[in-house]
């Protein structure tokens, strides 16, 4: 007969990147909760769990454990955006793939479906984004952030979209 392994103490990282990862990313969360919640009421997820969204767009992001909560939403929003692009004020790095001609006034939330726009974005908010994929591993790792692990194993599941602005 063969025997379940019990993999809720592995390590897991699901990490949405822009709004179609955002939405793969709530789906492993809900179907979590629903096939978690039968083995234990007194916790949502199994151990040693986390989620990550990284977007511009934080629409859908609020206090619900149900959903994509503040501590699991990573928001490159750059204010001031069209400005940069009318001005041309960009890096020397940046300088060398954006499309200077870009005049992104209309995008409200998120990259408006502009690669480089999230791509410019992201760049832009770059160590934010570090911060809270760090803090996300040594959440589920176990380790406080001034005391890394020397060794770890962990899985980390990343998703989003080939065609959109910040999941490309």
């Amino acid at each position: 007969m063969p025997v379940k392994v019990d993999r809720s103490n592995i390590p897991l990282l699901v990490v949405g990147v822009g709004g179609t990862g955002k939405d793969i990313a709530l789906s492993i969360k809900r179907k979590f909760i629903e096939r978690f919640n039968n083995l234990s009421t007194s916790t949502l997820l199994p151990p040693r769990t986390a989620f990550l969204v990284i977007d511009g767009d934080t629409a859908g992001v609020g206090p619900d454990p149900h959903g994509i909560t503040g501590n699991e939403n990573c928001d490159i929003t750059f204010p001031n955006l069209p400005n940069v692009f009318q001005q041309k004020a960009f890096t020397a790095e940046e300088q060398v793939w954006v499309n200077q001609n870009l005049t992104p006034v209309s995008i409200m939330n998120g990259a408006g479906g502009i690669r480089q726009v999230g791509r410019f974005q992201l760049f832009r908010r770059l160590p934010q984004v570090r911060e809270k994929i760090l803090t996300a591993l040594h959440q589920i790792l176990g380790a406080e952030a001034d005391n890394p692990p020397d060794q770890f194993s962990a899985n980390i599941l990343v998703c989003g979209s080939l065609s959109g602005g910040t999941g490309s």
